[in-house]
């Protein structure tokens, strides 16, 4: 049995603005590609006797007419959804059996349902070798659903990182060291698709996953390792201390309240381990959205804590939340200057399927009717409550042509590479360079 898993293509913010794309090219900003886990660790998890292959069309060309697979199985989110959904009617009408799984079916599974034979809800490990024992039989049920299911920690396999061809992605290995989240923040997506309690993967296997890496860096996928329950900091507290030795470059992303409340053996440790930059994400949660209201106060001393430890900080600045105004373009970058920190980017709120704002904002009717492609953090999908949907979608669009405009190519892959070191962005050395 042949099955091919597919990675549908998606639209990022310089996809879908040629001027930006132009201004940025090179600066491997807007565009950063980085390997994901969700198909890598399915096809772990496939019983032997089956031949995989992956399609991915970021990298390559999705040929209809030579479907030379039994079975096409579709990992996607929500800014995937329309491709994956078109894909599928492709395949299906050439008589080709197709199962959907990811983070978008499971939490729109009846959506889903109308485009495929068969939808994953869930984690795949739980019932992967149910669907392709079903799919022999010829029995596929429309919806095999795993969101109530034993957690995955036992059954977890080390991804197939081979599938994913390294043209065109940058150079670095990603680790997940658990599933689900104890916060229930409401633009999160995290509890509503893998729970609302935190399963931490053995020690060990972590460990020896990232020793075994073929990268001198590694992104950790987990904002809990810094949370400051006591269970937690234990965990982390342990897995810093062993991978210490290993001398690789460590990257992790948060957010401005979990770093505040971060115990400062936890930083230490995670400066001891090789962290050299901490994405921080801004003006997102509750804290650090004050800062459209005039209080600074949490992204500063998130900031100022992150390198009082020696990590350097790229941060991301969320705008179009109901405390944004059209006069806050001009103020942030007058505010990232002041931070001082690395890089910037920005994205746009976004109220994904799953999570609280977005029931909000449905019941406030101010869901904007677009396609889920338009789902990327580029685009407006809702009504902004304090300035038009053309004023946020055309200041955003100038965020980056202002803060950008000013730095030379060389300079950002100075500041970049100070980070995240050369051999991960091996193809943009030669740009930079050139």
């Amino acid at each position: 049995m042949k099955i091919r898993f597919i990675f549908p293509k998606w639209q990022k913010l310089l996809d879908q603005d040629e001027d930006l794309s132009r201004t940025l090219a090179g600066y491997e900003i807007g565009n950063f590609r980085m390997p994901g886990l969700a198909v890598p660790s399915v096809a772990a998890a496939t019983p032997h006797d089956c031949q995989i292959e992956l399609v991915d069309e970021h990298t390559q060309s999705l040929d209809f007419d030579n479907l030379d697979f039994d079975l096409a199985a579709i990992s996607f989110f929500t800014p995937q959804a329309s491709r994956a959904y078109e894909i599928a009617i492709q395949i299906r009408k050439r008589g080709k059996k197709v199962v959907f799984g990811g983070l978008h079916p499971t939490l729109l599974p009846f959506e889903a349902m109308k485009h495929a034979d068969a939808v994953c809800a869930g984690m795949a490990e739980p019932c992967w070798t149910d669907i392709i024992t079903d799919f022999k039989h010829n029995r596929l049920k429309p919806l095999y659903d795993t969101r109530s299911a034993v957690p995955y920690s036992s059954q977890y396999h080390t991804p197939v990182r081979s599938l994913w061809q390294k043209k065109g992605y940058v150079q670095i290995g990603v680790v997940q060291i658990s599933r689900g989240c104890t916060y229930r923040c409401p633009y999160c997506v995290v509890p509503p698709y893998a729970g609302d309690d935190i399963v931490y993967r053995p020690l060990d296997d972590v460990v020896a996953e990232i020793a075994a890496l073929d990268y001198p860096s590694f992104y950790v996928a987990d904002e809990n390792l810094i949370f400051s329950s006591a269970r937690d900091s234990q965990y982390a507290s342990a897995l810093l201390r062993q991978i210490a030795h290993l001398k690789k470059r460590l990257f992790i992303a948060s957010f401005p309240f979990l770093i505040n409340r971060a115990a400062d053996n936890i930083m230490e440790l995670l400066a001891n381990a090789g962290c050299t930059q901490i994405y921080l994400v801004t003006g997102l949660d509750s804290e650090s959205e004050k800062m459209y209201a005039g209080d600074t106060t949490a992204v500063d001393q998130a900031v100022k804590k992150i390198r009082s430890f020696g990590i350097p900080v790229m941060t991301s600045f969320c705008v179009g939340s109901d405390l944004f105004e059209e006069k806050h373009f001009s103020w942030l970058i007058d505010y990232s200057d002041s931070l001082e920190t690395d890089l910037a980017e920005f994205f746009i709120s976004t109220p994904y399927p799953g999570t609280s704002v977005r029931a909000r904002l449905a019941g406030e009717r101010r869901l904007l009717d677009v396609p889920w492609s338009k789902y990327n953090g580029a685009n407006v999908t809702y009504r902004p409550a304090r300035i038009s949907e053309r004023e946020l979608a055309h200041g955003f669009r100038n965020l980056w042509l202002k803060y950008y405009g000013r730095l030379s190519r060389f300079e950002a892959y100075k500041r970049i590479t100070r980070c995240f070191g050369a051999s991960v962005l091996k193809t943009f050395e030669r740009k930079a360079t050139g």
